[in-house]
């Protein structure tokens, strides 16, 4: 059995430049968290981009 662990610290949704900003979240979490949001068409807010602190 294979278990993912990560420690989102917090997420941050930046209106003006349109980025959701992630801190604490390592990169195989984000990996896995971008492969399910583009695999069930699940789209949050009007996000440009994704940045990780």
């Amino acid at each position: 059995m294979t278990s993912l662990k990560t420690s989102i610290k917090t997420i941050t949704y930046l209106s003006d430049i349109g980025c959701l900003e992630i801190q604490g979240a390592s990169l195989l979490y984000m990996m896995c968290l971008l492969r399910h949001i583009t695999l069930y068409n699940i789209f949050i807010f009007d996000i440009i981009s994704i940045c990780i602190v």
